[in-house]
């Protein structure tokens, strides 16, 4: 992996993380804390760590990309071989483009989303482009006030929902007095509509 002009080497270095003992350890440390009627710890240690998900199995070995708590993926390989769990925290806005049917290809989408995110880093050697990365990214936006309602009155009913369109910054061109347009469109699961 080569570093990125002008960047500083230390944002690329791994950081320095505790022994599973020595977490495990800590994990117990919360048990006395425990408020609740179940027994042990409060500090659970996620099924997501052992292998096949199972605590009876041993620990396995995964990598972690993080931007913030609740944005992360974990993988296992240097390369992310295999992503093992994709948090859709930071994309949850936005509907999934692969989804055609209700609970059909659940977290697909956050896991293409996390391996592109993992190529543009060149963690993921990997350079394959998901299929719907050139539609439209999509919002599912609530009409749950009666301003919003007011202007789509004819178009769908109170506490019904709309799409909109993620538009980035100059992607409409418009007059200077204008003000800017919010584009809208008939709710529905379907993707491909």
């Amino acid at each position: 992996m080569g570093y990125l002009e002008g960047a500083d080497a230390r944002e690329f270095a791994p950081v320095p993380c505790l022994s599973r003992d020595r977490v495990i350890e800590i994990s117990k440390r919360f048990a006395s804390l425990n408020p609740y009627s179940f027994e042990g710890t409060i500090l659970k240690i996620e099924d997501v760590n052992y292998s096949n998900n199972d605590p009876s199995q041993p620990f396995r070995d995964l990598y972690g990309y993080a931007i913030s708590a609740k944005r992360y993926c974990l993988f296992e390989g240097k390369h992310a071989r295999k992503i093992i769990d994709a948090k859709a925290h930071g994309i949850g806005y936005l509907m999934n483009p692969t989804r055609r049917k209700q609970d059909e290809h659940g977290d697909e989408f956050a896991t293409a989303f996390w391996r592109k995110v993992l190529q543009n880093e060149g963690i993921a050697l990997k350079a394959d482009n998901p299929d719907w990365l050139d539609r439209p990214a999509m919002m599912r936006i609530p009409v749950s006030s009666p301003a919003v309602l007011g202007r789509l009155k004819a178009f769908c009913k109170p506490y019904d929902f709309v799409l909109a369109p993620v538009i980035k910054e100059g992607g409409l061109q418009l007059e200077e007095e204008a003000e800017k347009p919010i584009l809208v469109a008939q709710f529905s699961k379907n993707s491909e509509e």
